[in-house]
């Protein structure tokens, strides 16, 4: 017996055939059609039916595979195996020519395909109308559902059913996968339509062949064990109700939910609508027997009476008796459609602020030059600057809606004609229903900041301006805030800034009266000021607390001291803008930040957390929410954090990992960097000469590595589930319960820390 990782698949083997026993018998299933796709870009509508061999490069192209069955039906299928014919090939990580295949990734197909006549590579094949990875038959049937792809009907996904397992050398040259009988199974009820199979090896620098039917000697077949007959059907489906399902309806077709008692030993379904049968990505396989099940069935016609037929299939293709039940699928989905905004602005001059300034709107998501005042990425949108979304020239009215519990906004353009100005900005309280008051202490400004980017000076980030005291009222605002703005700005420097762009929010209460809310903006100079009106739409929607979507800001370490003041801050200017900070708590070369760890003793799998106190100083107040105090969103946690937990802490990876040390970097030429274009020249070469050993390395580790799942030691399995163990009871006993805990994978074998992207 050879090592385990030592280079075993360079080393010719031949295995002998295992004898039946008892009343097993093997049956030969030969391949009755193949066909190569890919979704490599460029190649989605290729399609490779009538090719010799067949391309399985990781997940990026395979092939298809059907088999005649028809021996194994009736008999019980015990087990299975694939037999591939592999072409050797020289890659640059191998001493010799081998065989760069080792695990294949095995799933039955939940639609039905074409072969085609396609003879070249990556060629589309308009007469035959192979499968492609965009199409079950090119130009002619989708996948399932249209604009769907191969992926949903595979592994796993549209009611396949997948294994993956290891390639071993065979007689002849083949080599034999073992397939999980219920794959078999699956395919002589009618769950699916051949097989899909994949490159699991992940050596994406090779590119492994493998025969196809049209390789004369060399053609797939399958190998499936059976022992005795089995021809007894199952059981009907029991107290078949069908119903509409108004929750899995669309706008354009109803759908059906189909209730039944599980029979014993079903593996599929066949399932007709008024005769049209359905295929098996839309039918869900059956659950545990004696169970009731709930089927959805969409994509039907709305609001009509339909007759169903369901009968049960066992795993050796015995069909019960068919069942009928009628019903009516659902009304389609009613989708309510947007109202017309009320708001026609029209327009007008912008306002003048003194002899050199003029004053208007825009929305908040629009982008204008500082340089020209054109609005960039519209550059066909015209008068901007008179009229838009948010603002009525005409009118002076500058017009924003927005939800309770929403941060209403928009944006104020100070545009000038190249002379230095420095302007006063005034923003009122508003009027509402009843008496009601937003007031403006709640409101903050920012003032743009620019930088160059794409060709364009553009704005980048919003800097706080500052918030004065209320000055009293006049004639044209009450009670305001106000700041100071210069245009152009002398610390931006953009060459020949004449706009000046200024953020104005106003945080709405969730608990605020809906309906319009009227105030003023005002900005003055040393001349006669610009007045515009303001008015903010409330609307009866709750902009809720917590987030639905949560634009997640994530960082590779922290941005100042875990637990210090600035530290929150960056968390509460995320926390205010909906958004949420989530930081790495550690480094792609496996060292951490000890800001954002506990203390930990022992080791194996006795470690275990010591003092919890850093650790919970720099993030208890993101997870209790006191970080938050104040904010738009009070006192609402953190919706998701990194934890410490990966492949390397609490223990370290190669201590406990059978390959052995990761890399030894010390001994690997070259240099690393994650910045190539920092190393010109014959620094650049050894940038490629240290990738390309440490790339050499992984392949190797990955076609001679022991399965992951029996890679590492116990007290590596030990020590990672009590530490999980230990966060769980830790967050439980302070109440850290609406925050997801998140364990991410972060690392690449560059850095010399993992085997694993």
């Amino acid at each position: 017996m050879m090592k385990r990782n030592a280079l075993s698949w360079l080393v010719p083997v031949v295995l002998l055939a295992t004898p039946a026993v008892g009343l097993a018998e093997q049956i030969k299933c030969p391949c009755t059609a193949d066909v190569a796709i890919s979704h490599a870009s460029g190649e989605e509508d290729a399609s490779g039916g009538r090719l010799d061999r067949i391309k399985m490069k990781i997940h990026q192209e395979l092939g298809l595979f059907d088999f005649d069955l028809s021996a194994a039906r009736g008999r019980k299928v015990v087990g299975a195996e694939l037999y591939l014919y592999p072409f050797e090939e020289k890659v640059a990580f191998a001493p010799e020519r081998f065989t760069p295949l080792r695990w294949l990734q095995i799933s039955t197909v939940s639609s039905p395909w074409v072969e085609g006549e396609q003879a070249e590579a990556y060629k589309t094949d308009p007469e035959g109308h192979g499968a492609t990875w965009r199409e079950a038959s090119y130009q002619r049937q989708a996948w399932a559902w249209p604009g769907s792809v191969a992926a949903y009907v595979i592994n796993g996904h549209g009611n396949s059913v997948y294994c993956v397992n290891e390639l071993t050398p065979a007689e002849g040259g083949y080599w034999k996968v073992p397939v999980d009988p219920q794959v078999v199974r699956v395919l002589l009820a009618g769950g699916g339509h051949g097989l899909s199979v994949l490159d699991a090896s992940g050596t994406w620098r090779a590119n492994p062949f493998v025969a196809s039917r049209e390789s004369k000697g060399r053609e797939p077949y399958l190998l499936v064990t059976v022992e005795g007959e089995d021809d007894a059907a199952p059981a009907p489906p029991a107290d078949v109700k069908v119903a509409p399902d108004d929750a899995h309806a669309g706008d354009d077709y109803g759908a059906l939910s189909v209730s039944l008692a599980v029979p014993a030993g079903a593996v599929a379904y066949a399932v007709a609508v008024d005769g049209k049968t359905l295929e098996p990505w839309q039918v869900a396989r059956p659950a545990a027997a004696g169970t009731t099940q709930q089927l959805t069935i969409t994509d039907l016609p709305a609001d009509k009476q339909v007759t169903v037929t369901l009968a049960a299939v066992d795993g050796a293709g015995n069909c019960s008796k068919a069942v009928e039940a009628k019903g009516r699928t659902s009304k389609a989905a009613s989708v309510p459609r947007l109202p017309a905004v009320p708001f026609a602005p029209e327009p007008g001059e912008p306002a003048r602020a003194g002899e050199h300034l003029r004053v208007w709107a825009l929305p908040d998501v629009e982008k204008v030059s500082p340089q020209t005042g054109q609005l960039l990425f519209g550059e066909d949108v015209k008068d901007y600057n008179k009229a838009n979304p948010v603002w009525s020239g005409k009118e002076r009215l500058i017009r924003i809606a927005a939800a309770r519990g929403e941060i209403a906004t928009f944006q104020l353009a100070l545009q000038g004609d190249g002379q230095p100005v420095t302007a006063t900005v005034r923003v009122s309280d508003l009027t509402g229903p009843n008496g009601s008051h937003v007031a403006p202490g709640g409101m903050r400004l920012f003032r743009a900041w620019y930088v160059k980017a794409g060709g364009k000076w553009q704005a980048e980030y919003a800097v706080p301006l500052k918030d004065e005291p209320p000055v009293g009222y006049d004639e044209y605002s009450g009670p305001v805030t106000h700041c100071l703005v210069t245009v152009p700005a002398g610390d931006n420097e953009v060459p020949g800034q004449t706009l000046q762009s200024v953020y104005v929010d106003i945080p709405l209460g969730r608990d605020i009266e809906p309906g319009e809310y009227t105030g003023a903006v005002s900005v003055t100079t040393d001349g006669p000021g610009a007045h515009l009106r303001l008015k903010v739409v409330v609307y009866p929607t709750v902009m809720p607390a917590t987030l639905n979507f949560n634009p997640e800001l994530n960082a590779y370490g922290p941005p100042a001291t875990p637990g210090s003041e600035a530290f929150f801050d960056y968390h509460r200017v995320a926390h205010y803008n909906r958004c949420t900070l989530n930081i790495l708590p550690y480094v792609q070369d496996a060292s951490v930040y000890e800001g954002l760890i506990p203390e930990l003793t022992g080791k194996g799998a006795e470690v275990r957390v010591k003092d919890w106190g850093r650790y919970d100083k720099a993030v208890g107040p993101l997870l209790d929410g006191s970080a938050f105090a104040g904010l738009p969103r009070d006192r609402v946690p953190v919706p998701v954090i990194y934890l410490p937990l990966f492949e390397n802490w609490p223990l370290r990876l190669a201590d406990h990992y059978e390959p052995g040390a990761i890399f030894d970097l010390s001994k690997v030429e070259g240099e690393k960097t994650d910045d190539q274009e920092a190393f010109p020249g014959a620094a650049d070469r050894r940038v490629r000469q240290y990738e390309d050993e440490i790339q050499r390395r992984k392949d190797v580790h990955d076609l001679t590595a022991p399965p992951i799942d029996e890679a590492f030691d116990e007290a590596y399995e030990k020590g990672n589930v009590s530490m999980v163990r230990q966060w769980v009871d830790h967050f439980q006993r302070k109440g850290w319960t609406r925050t997801e805990a998140q364990i991410y994978l972060n690392n690449k074998p560059m850095w010399g820390a993992t085997w694993w992207t």
